[in-house]
């Protein structure tokens, strides 16, 4: 802990001292660009004002054509000249306006003490005279005769012949340096320029490091210097102090104190708020788990009452979350006989075992069920084997039938001897009686009687067998006739069959007894749903091209959609309480499927059930 805080201090200084100095970088930089930004913006009002202002006035008087041929004859001046200058310098508000030959001697003046003055060493004129466009001007301050001077060259047949001129106080500059104390003026010796000597400020006690680098006034200062465009060799400069700004170190040390704190503050609650979301995560994604679970899970104390429970084991149990009066013996069907007994009494630390669960509402379920002590509380899991019973069941019941479809086929076999030798001797009795004996009748009916017997032990050894289906062409209206009488006899005398039979015959391709075996056991369902009697229908109707319709229909009990989405399922059967296997319509599917036929049932509880058979027809009559 001490050395991570130690950590967190060392970090904590050096980010503030790195802070700190990019800080101060960058506010010496913003301070800069704002000065350099504020010194351009003077140096251009500046040279609009003082510098560039006549210009104009100038050009014009060197477009003058007296002008032009004075300068380039060199005459003597003359009243006009003068009177021109001395309008260009009312007007513009000049000190002096004067011409200067190609020489650099003042020609003429409108002020008679600047006659015959050499200003040919003048850097104005100079610049004025070798000017390449027409019309340049150029600029100068003189310290001599303290002022500002601007000429504009004068042409004749593309050559220069002398300069136009003027000279104007600088004492408006001044006052406008002045103003400014942060900004100087300084000429190409880098010495202060000012009109007045009584507004130099100081700039000869100086001590330059390098042309970026001034000691003033006991200071060591940065210099942002802004050459003048317009006055060749001067420039603006201004002074910004090399000084620490120890408040506004203060105020950054701070600042980045407090974003230090922020930070870690807000990476804690940050790295809290992870843990918490994780941990939310992790407790829905086990009460999900749990709340799945298929497996019914409680938690009992050490008098082994319920404490909680997902709802897998609510539903067993038939409560909620809420209620937790239940215990540990209320859910047994023999308490006495179950070993959990042991975990509680800390002879062991879990059990596994089978045993009956009961709900409070009455309910039975067989379950497998584990004990285990944990933390002074005990973990109870319970399976629920409803459904492995269930299939253990049918397994058994299937086996049944197989043993019993083994034994109907030893006797049908049996039986088919049997019947063989009645049938041989009423034969016998046939033939020894006269054929007007009136036992005749009787001795042919008993030969019809043994036929239909030995048809029923063939179909006994033909389902023990599993022979294949024999499809010949076979009369559907004889079978649907067949159907009405032994439904007649099959059907509770509370139920009326009802049946609409075709008048011409009706081929089809199949096994007559498969499927009259199917179609009865349709009829005998639909009896069964009518427990109060009521009446079945079974009809016929041409559907499709050589295809022929079966319906069977009662207004029974119907079915609901999780029995219906079940009924063709093996073994399944809403009567296993009391009788049925579970195998009927499942055969039947199987029958109509090996005609090339379909079946379709259709049923909702309370408004009976409708099943359509659907057979492909030998002949395209119906």
């Amino acid at each position: 802990m001490k050395k991570a805080l130690a950590s967190g201090l060392v970090a904590f200084v050096l980010l503030g001292m790195v802070s700190t100095w990019l800080l101060l970088q960058f506010d010496r930089q913003m301070q800069t660009n704002r000065q350099r930004q504020n010194l351009e913006s003077f140096a251009a009002e500046i040279e609009t004002k003082f510098f560039l202002r006549h210009q104009a006035e100038l050009s014009w008087l060197a477009s003058q054509e007296a002008i032009q041929r004075f300068l380039a004859s060199g005459g003597c001046p003359s009243t006009a000249l003068t009177s021109i200058l001395e309008q260009v310098r009312g007007l513009v508000g000049l000190d002096v306006v004067y011409l200067v030959d190609a020489k650099g001697k003042i020609t003429v003046s409108s002020d008679p003490t600047y006659l015959g003055t050499d200003v040919s060493f003048r850097e104005y004129f100079q610049e004025a005279k070798a000017g390449r466009t027409r019309y340049s001007l150029a600029v100068g301050l003189v310290r001599k005769t303290p002022g500002l001077y601007a000429a504009v060259p004068v042409f004749v047949d593309g050559r220069v012949v002398g300069v136009a001129s003027f000279r104007t106080s600088a004492s408006q500059l001044d006052l406008a340096l002045a103003a400014n104390p942060g900004i100087f003026l300084l000429d190409p010796n880098g010495r202060e320029f000012s009109s007045d000597p009584n507004l130099v400020r100081n700039s000869s006690t100086w001590i330059w490091d390098g042309p970026s680098r001034v000691l003033a006034s006991g200071h060591w200062n940065r210099v942002i210097r802004h050459p003048l465009g317009a006055v060749s060799g001067f420039s603006l400069v201004s002074l910004e102090p090399e000084n620490w700004p120890w408040v506004t170190v203060c105020i950054l040390n701070l600042i980045c104190a407090l974003l230090v704190v922020t930070g870690v503050s807000v990476w804690h609650q940050s790295q809290l708020a992870r843990e918490r979301r994780a941990e939310q995560r992790s407790r829905h994604e086990r009460e999900l788990l749990l709340a799945n679970l298929l497996e019914g899970i409680a938690v009992l104390d050490t008098e082994g009452k319920l404490l909680w429970a997902n709802p897998a084991f609510q539903r067993l149990v038939q409560t909620d979350s809420a209620e937790t009066s239940q215990s540990m013996k209320d859910w047994w069907e023999t308490p006495g006989e179950v070993p959990w007994a042991e975990v509680f009494e800390g002879k062991r630390p879990w059990v596994v075992f089978e045993g009956v669960f009961r709900g409070r509402q009455g309910s039975w379920t067989p379950v497998l069920a584990g004990l285990t002590a944990a933390e002074g509380q005990f973990l109870l899991s319970v399976l629920d084997r409803s459904e492995s019973h269930r299939s253990d069941q049918l397994l058994r019941q299937s086996q049944k039938l197989t043993v019993l479809g083994q034994l109907s086929g030893g006797i049908a076999h049996d039986l088919n001897n049997i019947l063989g030798v009645l049938m041989g001797m009423a034969d016998l009795i046939k033939m020894t009686l006269a054929e007007e004996d009136p036992l005749q009748e009787s001795v042919d009916l008993m030969l019809q009687t043994l036929t239909r017997a030995a048809t029923l032990a063939e179909r006994m050894l033909d389902f023990a067998r599993q022979t294949p289906v024999n499809r010949v062409p076979i009369d559907l209206t004889a079978l649907l006739r067949e159907l009405l009488f032994l439904s007649r006899t099959a059907l509770p005398p509370s139920v009326v069959a009802s049946f609409e039979i075709p008048e011409g015959p009706l081929s089809v391709l199949g096994d007559e007894n498969l499927l009259l075996s199917a179609l009865l056991n349709l009829v005998i369902n639909a009896g069964e749903a009518l427990p109060e009697g009521g009446s079945v229908s079974v009809r016929t109707r041409p559907v499709e091209p050589n295809r022929v319709e079966l319906i069977v229909e009662d207004k029974g009990l119907g079915m609901d959609e999780s029995t219906l989405a079940r009924v063709f399922e093996p073994f399944f059967s809403t009567k296993l309480d009391k009788k049925g296997t579970g195998l009927g319509l499942s055969l039947v599917r199987r029958t109509i499927l090996e005609h090339e036929g379909t079946i379709e049932v259709a049923s909702s509880p309370g408004q009976g059930t409708r099943v359509a058979v659907k057979l492909p027809l030998a002949a395209s009559k119906f």
